[in-house]
């Protein structure tokens, strides 16, 4: 009788070692079966072994990695144009002598860009000339701004320094108005201080209107 007992408990374990293999083998199996990962098993948003960022590179980078449409290039293009700068006679002014040229034509290059053709001749009437036989009067004096309008200039002294003798005086209007009516497109200058019409610039010169060429 204990014989027997002996083999129905090898039978029985026996049976349950079989069983566990068989789940085992199930499980295995099942695995291997198992439906793919989205995208063949991929991880998503990476490609060849690089994150995939949505695009938000392209739009910020370009194809090439290089700056977009959005981006604003810091330095515009420039444009060199020749222009007449009409420079003081320095003769003229330490002999009075009328029958000399009181300015003097001067060629000069200028870059136009990120400011105006008119900003940028004003500039060179205020810086010395490389000849030392001329001069400027405007190097000494404050503009605020220089504009543009129809066919007219304008030129915004800032008050001060606003002096000097009726010499002084008509030679700043000179080398203004000759240069900048010699640039096409401008007839007339109007000169302003501190934004405002005043009736003379020194005391001596009304400049009340504008002034053209004489």
């Amino acid at each position: 009788m204990k014989l027997n007992i002996s083999k129905q408990i090898r039978t029985t374990m026996y049976l349950i070692f079989i069983t566990m293999i068989s789940l085992m083998i199930l499980v295995a199996c099942g695995d291997n079966g198992a439906e793919p990962a989205p995208n063949g098993g991929e991880t998503p948003g990476v490609e060849n072994g690089t994150v995939d960022n949505g695009g938000v590179g392209d739009e910020i980078n370009g194809e090439n990695g290089t700056n977009g449409d959005t981006i604003v290039d810091p330095t515009p293009d420039v444009e060199t144009k020749t222009v007449t700068i009409y420079f003081i006679n320095n003769e003229y002014v330490v002999t009075g002598n009328p029958e000399l040229e009181a300015v003097i034509p001067v060629e000069v290059q200028v870059n136009i860009g990120a400011k105006s053709l008119v900003e940028r001749v004003v500039e060179k009437l205020q810086q010395e000339p490389e000849d030392t036989n001329l001069m400027t009067e405007l190097d000494r004096l404050t503009i605020l701004s220089v504009e543009s309008a129809n066919d007219t200039a304008f030129v915004n002294f800032s008050r001060e320094g606003l002096n000097g003798g009726s010499m002084q005086e008509g030679l700043v209007l000179t080398q203004l108005v000759n240069t900048l009516t010699d640039l096409e497109g401008i007839n007339k200058v109007q000169i302003l201080v501190e934004g405002s019409k005043a009736e003379t610039l020194m005391g001596h010169y009304m400049i009340d209107e504008p002034l053209i060429r004489e």
